[in-house]
């Protein structure tokens, strides 16, 4: 039964009543057959001879009344994703949308492995404005109690992510960093005069990079790459060290932007997130940790299944759909074909494949 092989899997890791862990179980494989966090739709995929208005109380239980452990659940996705010990490189955003009135709105750190982004920490913001430096620090704290900062490898974060605040912090802990910075930020040119950052790169011609040794932003010593776009708008990377040559911020920061088909399938174009109904804060916590282990299972098995079969190319060479797309695609077609059964449990096997 692939439900009870999954728990095995997840059971080192809740420390749950063993009904609880299997009704986890039921919920991540009927999510990986509807593809929909609507819960009376999600709950077409659980198994069971229950009648489905049985099953729908059940699942609403589930989320009013387990309390997850969020750190193991973290752990529990470094483990599968084969990472522990390593280096990790950590994308920071925010996604948010309206439930009729009411703001959705989460801050996410997101671990960055082979071209995909999984989720591995979150909070619930109490609007959908940008987060607070507290909301930051809390997040990325979170991540230094479990993993240990050495495990830190780098934080990635946009420009709406920088200010006096959080660089300060990341200068003063030590924590290897490159964010985007406004260009309307100010830093100082080669004389020590402050000045704008669009300023130290205006005069130089669209798409040269050019990178400075220290310099000061705020007071405090940061390292600068930048260039003027096509469009005639700025990239600036500000980063705690310097650069070995003018690629290798851009280089760095260009994993950033994996979190956003994360989003991507995480909504519209995976598990329809922006579909649930579920508006109480804890309760979409909890819903977060479920497609978070999702993930990382449709990931494990898009680079299993793209070993055996690469994903194809568009026109402009691109690849037609993500990993983790690739990979829930192969999970839902086995679990939903009868003549495949057999295949289920090496998908399963997958997560504790290193």
């Amino acid at each position: 039964m692939p439900a009870l092989e999954l728990e095995s899997l997840l059971s080192s890791y809740f420390s749950w009543h063993r009904s609880r862990l299997a009704f986890l179980c039921q919920l991540i494989l009927a999510l990986m057959k509807t593809s929909t966090v609507s819960g009376t739709r999600w709950v077409l995929g659980v198994e069971g001879t229950a009648s489905q208005e049985s099953k729908y109380r059940r699942f609403q239980r589930f989320f009013r009344e387990v309390r997850f452990d969020y750190n193991g659940v973290a752990r529990c996705i470094i483990k599968f994703l084969g990472l522990q010990g390593e280096k990790l490189t950590l994308s920071m955003d925010r996604t948010n949308w309206k439930l009729g009135k009411i703001d959705l709105n989460y801050l996410v750190l997101a671990v960055v492995y082979r071209d995909s982004a999984v989720p591995l920490l979150w909070s619930l913001m109490p609007s959908c404005g940008n987060s607070r430096f507290e909301h930051r620090r809390a997040l990325i704290n979170r991540f230094i109690r479990i993993f240990g900062k050495s495990s830190l490898g780098c934080l990635l974060a946009d420009r709406e992510f920088l200010d006096r605040k959080t660089l300060k912090f990341m200068i003063e802990n030590r924590i290897p960093f490159c964010f985007r910075a406004k260009k309307v930020h100010r830093i100082t040119n080669q004389a020590g005069n402050v000045r704008s950052v669009s300023t130290l790169f205006c005069g130089y011609p669209r798409g040269v990079v050019y990178y400075t040794g220290p310099r000061l932003m705020w007071g405090l010593r940061i390292y600068a790459t930048g260039m003027r776009l096509e469009d005639g708008d700025y990239l600036v990377l500000i980063r705690d060290r310097p650069s070995q040559d003018k690629n290798e911020a851009l280089f760095e920061y260009r994993l950033r932007w994996l979190i956003e088909p994360l989003f991507r399938f995480l909504k519209s174009s995976g598990f329809e997130l922006e579909d649930t109904h579920l508006t109480k804060r804890m309760r979409l916590k909890k819903l977060m940790a479920v497609l978070a282990l999702a993930a990382c299972w449709a990931f494990k098995a898009g680079i299993w299944k793209a070993q055996k079969r690469p994903i194809p190319k568009k026109t402009h060479q691109r690849k037609a759909v993500s990993l983790i797309r690739y990979g829930l695609n192969y999970i839902r077609e086995t679990l939903l074909d009868p003549l495949k059964k057999d295949q289920i449990s090496p998908l399963i096997k997958l997560l504790s494949c290193t």
